[in-house]
């Protein structure tokens, strides 16, 4: 079982103000939509909130949530770290599970992540989430285009995608 976190951030790290993503970023979203296809996904009740009400097609979705009444379509409620935790950590070995979100979230379970696909947006947007600092035990293992080179999105903003493996 491999737990991956995956989120967009400016180079300060932010990745949201008032329960959004502050950009627009077509690349991103299908470069998320590829990665987490067919797969396990855990996030917070806000990042759910920010959905469709559908939901992530195609994903089995984990929501954490400390509202017991909470139910909707398409997810599952968790009621605790330990039982996202106990959860994902029984997947069968071979399968993959992303953290989506939100900073919380990420900085709560991060001691379980051992791959990070960063989506860096050169921009300077402010927001109040942030995400957590990778520590040191994780290691650049890809940048497209590279660490110094910057992809133009259709919507004019720079970005790089980047993977960071423990």
């Amino acid at each position: 079982m491999t737990v991956a976190a995956i989120w967009a951030q400016t180079p300060a790290r932010v990745i949201g103000r008032d329960g959004t993503m502050p950009w627009h970023l077509p690349e991103d979203l299908a470069h998320f939509a590829r990665l987490t296809r067919n797969a396990t996904v855990l996030m917070g009740r806000r990042t759910w909130d920010s959905l469709p009400e559908t939901g992530l097609p195609g994903r089995r979705s984990l929501v954490l949530t400390r509202d017991p009444s909470f139910s909707a379509p398409n997810a599952e409620p968790l009621a605790s770290l330990a039982a996202a935790e106990a959860t994902l950590t029984s997947l069968p070995p071979e399968e993959t599970s992303w953290l989506i979100g939100g900073g919380q979230i990420y900085r709560a379970l991060l001691p379980l992540v051992t791959r990070a696909e960063l989506t860096i947006v050169n921009t300077a947007h402010d927001g109040e989430t942030t995400a957590p600092a990778l520590p040191p035990t994780f290691v650049l293992a890809n940048a497209d285009p590279s660490p110094t080179q910057w992809l133009t999105s259709r919507t004019g903003l720079a970005y790089r995608f980047e993977t960071w493996l423990r």
